[in-house]
């Protein structure tokens, strides 16, 4: 995980991991439902979190990047994979917030019924799957109404 999540030359992914040494590739690996993943991504994470209240939730501010010092690979990181809650709240920061294409986040995309944007926004790097979850897309409008859906809700 370390190497694969390291920099490299030409690297756009914007991880904010430091070199494989580090192991930031292991301590910042997919976590939480939406798989939140980076050094950069858990800061974000963390600065929306300290920001926005979510309801029931009263642990107060958490750094997810701040280490167990003196025990190697724990940390705050961990809560994402450990805490059903931190899992929820970094998706919701993802959608709203973590991730963007073309300047707008996924939940703007989305808003605008745009499968393929949505999917770069979400991952950009898996460009195999954008066809599969077009499809996907297309039959879940069929299945649960979903234009009827929004035109009820303009009434």
């Amino acid at each position: 995980m370390s190497r694969a999540y390291a920099p490299f030359p030409g690297d756009t992914r914007g991880l904010g991991n430091g070199d494989e040494l580090t192991r930031d590739g292991w301590k910042f690996k997919g976590r939480g439902l939406k798989q939140v993943t980076g050094r950069a991504n858990y800061v974000t994470f963390s600065k929306y979190r300290n920001k926005n209240s979510f309801p029931d939730d009263t642990t107060g501010k958490i750094d997810f990047t701040e280490e167990k010092p003196g025990v190697d690979l724990k940390g705050n990181y961990l809560k994402l994979s450990e805490n059903a809650m931190y899992a929820t709240q970094s998706a919701i920061w993802f959608w709203n917030e973590g991730t963007k294409y073309n300047k707008k986040t996924a939940k703007e995309h989305a808003d605008a019924d745009d499968v393929d944007s949505v999917s770069k926004a979400v991952n950009r790097y898996d460009t195999k799957a954008l066809p599969k979850r077009k499809a996907n897309y297309d039959r879940a409008k069929v299945a649960f109404q979903i234009d009827e859906h929004y035109e009820f809700l303009k009434k």
